[in-house]
């Protein structure tokens, strides 16, 4: 069976870090798996790229951005190069091109996977979606949130929630090595480091990670404020930079990029904040809670189930004075905590995916008889 993933740029975001984890899973499995994009990847995404092709995963990536329908050719060009049996559509735009190139053919079987809460609000989104629907043989939610959005608009279609997992495993290992990453990162004993993954866009909100945490970082001159993630909005980073800038706290705010050893972040972090204003399936979320590090996140209907788990708060990040107190009093605590993510571990989201890849799989070779 061959399997292509198809996304739209490969860089450090959620729908990429799935394709690069089940590309991963599944070729040492015995799968034939391409990953194929409509952009380059991103530069800090490329020692990623490298490491995928060398597991074997066959890579179809443009030099250049393809527009229109120059996508459309370079899908024929990939499945000319690579015959997949399946093509796993990853978001809205990889989607719509996927089931225009092979809207006449049986084969390769689609599936198409949502990775936003509601990507269809737009009805320049849903007006497509509704004539080519027809066109994915699966259609796959990484949430419970995102497929009842999807079905109150197309109410026809079924949808298959998978949700997004994590190496539990590797989270915890790096916490047992906490004192070897602090020192790598060159931090001593008094650095407090607050932490937040995820694009730098402003679905995101880190400004109001920046906001409460202004009068902690005056009142501490060993906290530092630390953003992993790709920058997504330009406009957005540059407000961020002016804000940090007149705080006059450029030496304590750091942003590193896309990175692929987050669970050593994840190790020598004291806090993690995720305030977004929404979230499909947050996988870093998941990965601060497997790291063990307190969490203070958007009380939003995604995160609900971590009000189970010890060392969790879901706030109003937009109330900053509260998000900040709250920010303080768990500083002051300095705990770390003992969690079972055993249900989110990476092998129940990878079985999941490849027994619908045997399904769709079954019928495809049904329809070439």
């Amino acid at each position: 069976m061959k399997v292509l993933h198809l996304v739209l740029k490969p860089r450090f975001s959620g729908a990429e870090i799935l394709v690069r984890d089940l590309a991963i899973a599944h070729s040492s499995q015995g799968l034939k798996v391409g990953i194929a994009s409509f952009q380059p990847p991103d530069d800090d995404f490329i020692p990623v790229i490298e490491n995928l092709s060398s597991l074997g995963v066959i890579l179809f990536l443009p030099k250049r951005p393809l527009k229109k329908f120059s996508r459309v050719i370079g899908l024929w060009n990939f499945a000319e190069k690579f015959s997949p049996d399946i093509i796993v559509a990853h978001s809205v735009i990889p989607t719509i091109y996927a089931r225009i190139a092979f809207f006449n053919k049986r084969i390769p079987k689609i599936i198409s996977v949502l990775h936003a809460v509601d990507d269809f609000r737009a009805w320049k989104l849903r007006l497509p979606e509704y004539i080519l629907s027809r066109r994915s043989d699966k259609v796959v939610a990484v949430s419970n949130e995102t497929a009842q959005n999807y079905v109150k608009k197309f109410p026809k279609i079924k949808v298959d929630v998978i949700q997004n997992g994590i190496n539990t495993r590797k989270f915890v290992i790096a916490v047992e090595n906490r004192a070897k990453y602090r020192e790598r990162f060159g931090l001593s004993d008094s650095n407090i480091i607050v932490l937040q993954v995820g694009r730098i866009a402003t679905v995101k909100q880190q400004h109001l990670s920046l906001e409460a945490m202004l009068p902690i970082m005056r009142n501490n001159q060993d906290v530092e404020l630390w953003f992993v993630g790709p920058v997504e909005e330009k406009s957005y980073y540059d407000y961020l930079l002016d804000k940090i800038k007149s705080y006059d706290i450029r030496n304590r705010v750091r942003f590193w990029g896309g990175q692929d050893n987050l669970e050593e972040f994840f190790s020598v972090s004291d806090l993690f904040l995720m305030p977004s204003i929404r979230e499909a399936s947050g996988i870093a979320f998941l990965e601060a809670l497997a790291s063990g590090v307190p969490v203070i996140a958007s009380d939003i209907p995604p995160f609900a189930f971590a009000k189970e788990y010890p060392g969790v708060w879901l706030v109003s990040p937009e109330d900053v004075g509260d998000f900040s107190s709250r920010i303080q009093q768990v500083l002051d605590e300095k705990k770390r905590y003992k969690r079972d993510l055993s249900l989110y571990d990476f092998k129940h989201t990878s079985d999941q995916y490849l027994s619908l890849f045997k399904e769709v799989h079954v019928n495809a070779k049904g329809c070439s008889n």
